[in-house]
């Protein structure tokens, strides 16, 4: 059972947690940004230039014949080592398709689902109720269902209506990855990247990681070492996409203005792990109402 000491403790980890979370995710989208340093948006390109393996526009470049304007990856392109790379780490290109950008964010709490129905099943105490689970695992379709529906189609529309027609006349329009000749890309276009990694993926895998951190899946240690292992490796590939989408594919304003957007989801799960202005809503999401009173 969890005494009240034992979850004020746990709020005390948990403060500490999301502080590195913060610390961390905001340094590595700055060192993107200051690596960009105004330089670059590149957009894909259709392009085909012979010894590239692919090529990429930068439409902040007024004309072509300006130096990297069209950025070509090739064996011998030093200055764009991590973009140009032959290879990446497992997962690291599906954080940003469908089903893995939801799925992945969802694993532990998945594991942590098998793991009740198997003791529930098999008539074994466990230290969860289905319903507090279940509470759980529908605020994290509905972050999603945010994410997806409000912050992304929502923002978009909204910025496309703002925003307008696009340029005319621009030396890419030949070269964009598109259905005909556009323009599009130079216009202001907000880090939808950066609200996924910050304000989807990351966010919600550590929420449900401290709430393991003092209601343990059961399962044995192998469970708890593969999902510890699983949140270091899904830091990194979500701040290697972090790191490369700020300092290639926006304008900082843009990366900062997805940061911003990102906050909306991201504050409102580190406070109600770490504060008690939330206590009642924390303790039906987690059951520690249920689990002091038995102390």
């Amino acid at each position: 059972m969890t005494s009240r000491s034992q979850i004020a403790r746990w709020q005390n980890d948990s403060y500490k947690a999301w502080s590195l979370h913060f610390l961390l995710t905001f340094s590595v989208m700055l060192a993107g940004v200051f690596h960009n340093g105004g330089k670059f948006k590149l957009i894909p390109s259709k392009l085909r230039i012979e010894g590239c393996t692919k090529t990429l526009i930068n439409v902040l470049k007024k004309k072509e014949e300006e130096e990297d304007s069209i950025v070509c990856c090739n064996e011998n392109q030093d200055s764009f080592s991590l973009l140009c790379a032959p290879s990446y780490p497992p997962l690291y290109k599906r954080l940003t398709r469908l089903p893995d950008a939801w799925l992945l964010p969802l694993l532990p709490i998945i594991v942590r689902g098998i793991s009740l129905l198997w003791h529930t099943f098999f008539s074994q105490s466990t230290s969860e109720s289905i319903s507090t689970y279940l509470r759980r695992f529908n605020l994290y379709m509905g972050i999603l269902s945010i994410r997806t529906f409000i912050l992304f189609v929502g923002l978009n529309w909204l910025e496309e209506k703002l925003v307008g027609t696009y340029s005319a006349e621009c030396w890419f329009s030949e070269y964009a990855r598109r259905s005909k000749p556009t323009c599009r890309g130079m216009e202001f276009d907000y880090s939808d990247h950066t609200v996924l990694y910050l304000g989807q993926i990351l966010p919600m895998f550590l929420f449900e990681m401290q709430y393991a951190a003092i209601v343990p899946i059961l399962g044995g240690p192998l469970v708890s070492y593969f999902l510890i292992a699983s949140l270091a490796y899904v830091y990194f590939i979500t701040l290697l996409g972090e790191f490369q989408t700020a300092a290639y594919f926006h304008t900082g304003e843009e990366i900062l203005v997805g940061y911003a957007i990102s906050l909306s989801i991201q504050i409102p799960l580190a406070y109600l792990q770490c504060s008690n202005s939330w206590e009642r809503m924390r303790n039906k999401l987690f059951g520690f109402s249920m689990m002091a009173s038995k102390n």
